[in-house]
């Protein structure tokens, strides 16, 4: 009531318009109903349009699956925004900055939630911030300006009650001031994330970048470069970006996404929603909730899909690949006249035998290199395969003998030589493997 009278009074100096709207939550039964008519009748009174809306909170956050508080505020900014206003005014003063900073930071938060409530935010403005309950209450009072209160600002089942009504009159016994001080602390936080913020946006900007899937490759150098607090804050950034929100991000899953430095290729971290952070060589990649289900659940069991009838034709693979495979005479000289090109390769086809297939990798598959037989999880951790694409490539195989892998490596005992007398030709087209 103290803001409305005052953004009236100041609306017929300064010539801007008001709309009043107030939401009736649906908790307090004819209390609720009766605030609405009391509002309802001021705004008449001052000739200012005003808008009801009545909503059933409590049945909201069991749709979305929030808290009555985190409902009734989404509920109340949705009813603001409707008529897209220039500015959004709220009544928010310094004990709800004092009652914020002490309740973020009792959640657990870090300087961002001590900085507390904000003067202004996007749209939505706070013109009594800076103004004492009591500086309030004696301006209501002497303008003879009736206010009501809400009867669930009493009951100590909500978090804020509790810290408005047992903690701070308690901090107020050790210094009166402390409200003051409080609100001082935000602002001195505030500056501190302004600052921050902006050397957190350039880490970002240096080290992280998007991949296709939607989702975050971060550099590794970043730990080595930056100080411990632009390091967690850039992990935090890098987890908003590939939620949407910051909301449901925790401490524990920054310092699960920090364990990852010092972990094995292929290790993950489980992020809010669905998203993953995986250690992949040089990077940790973070995939969003659409991609991660899709690049981290367990492939299907493997298909397995032959060579064309004699070596001639086509196949198209479930990766997306093609490739047209042909039967020709080898060269001259041998095999120096074999080319080097990326997606178009030379087997030796009287080493294939005829149940070589294409499929994806099992337990004990090998390749020969000049040196002997690899394990091939030792060529991809070498190779620096990242853990997520491995069980989704598709190499041609002789049993457990991998005969090629496709933009990677040929096996050695297939390779064409002089005593090659029949060449299996690939050609191909290779999706982009990022």
């Amino acid at each position: 009531m103290c803001l409305l009278f005052l953004l009236h009074r100041f609306s017929q100096e300064m010539g801007f318009s008001l709309e009043i709207v107030h939401v009736e939550h649906g908790i307090r039964g004819s209390e609720s109903v009766e605030d609405a008519a009391y509002v309802k009748n001021i705004c008449e009174k001052l000739s200012l349009p005003c808008r009801i809306v009545s909503l059933d909170i409590p049945e909201l956050a069991k749709k979305l699956h929030l808290s009555v508080e985190e409902a009734g505020r989404k509920a109340r900014y949705a009813a603001f925004n409707e008529t897209d206003p220039d500015k959004i005014a709220v009544a928010h003063n310094m004990g709800d900055t004092a009652e914020t900073l002490l309740f973020n930071l009792f959640r657990g938060s870090g300087i961002k939630g001590a900085a507390s409530i904000q003067p202004m935010n996007g749209k939505v403005i706070r013109p009594l911030l800076s103004v004492g309950r009591a500086d309030i209450e004696a301006y209501c009072r002497s303008n003879r300006i009736v206010w009501r209160t809400d009867s669930t600002n009493a009951e100590m089942n909500y978090a804020r009650n509790r810290i408005r009504l047992n903690i701070l009159p308690e901090a107020e016994k050790v210094n009166p001031e402390a409200v003051k001080h409080l609100f001082k602390a935000a602002q001195h936080f505030q500056r501190a994330e302004t600052f921050l913020a902006k050397c957190t946006d350039e880490c970002f900007h240096k080290y992280a970048c998007k991949n296709k899937e939607g989702g975050l490759r971060l550099r590794l150098d970043l730990f080595k470069n930056e100080e411990s607090l632009l390091i967690s804050r850039t992990i935090q950034l890098c987890i908003n970006e590939v939620l949407g929100s910051a909301y449901n991000v925790t401490e524990k899953h920054i310092e699960d996404v920090l364990a990852l430095m010092d972990r094995q290729s292929g290790k993950s971290a489980s992020l809010p929603d669905g998203a993953v952070a995986v250690r992949e060589f040089g990077e940790i990649v973070f995939y969003p909730p659409s991609s991660s289900i899709e690049k981290h659940s367990p492939p299907p069991a493997p298909a397995e899909i032959p060579l064309p009838e004699g070596g001639q034709g086509r196949i198209s693979l479930p990766d997306g690949n093609s490739y047209n495979f042909s039967i020709e005479d080898p060269p001259d000289p041998m095999p120096a006249a074999i080319p080097n090109l990326k997606y178009t390769k030379w087997l030796d086809y009287d080493k294939i035998s005829g149940g070589a297939v294409f499929r994806t990798r099992r337990s004990g598959d090998y390749i020969t290199i000049r040196s002997g037989r690899k394990k091939l999880k030792d060529l991809f951790i070498a190779e620096k395969i990242p853990a997520a694409e491995r069980s989704r490539l598709y190499m041609l195989a002789d049993g457990n003998h991998i005969i090629w892998i496709p933009n990677l490596r040929i096996s050695e005992e297939c390779k064409i030589s002089a005593q090659t007398r029949r060449v299996l030709k690939i050609e191909g087209i290779i999706k982009d493997p990022q």
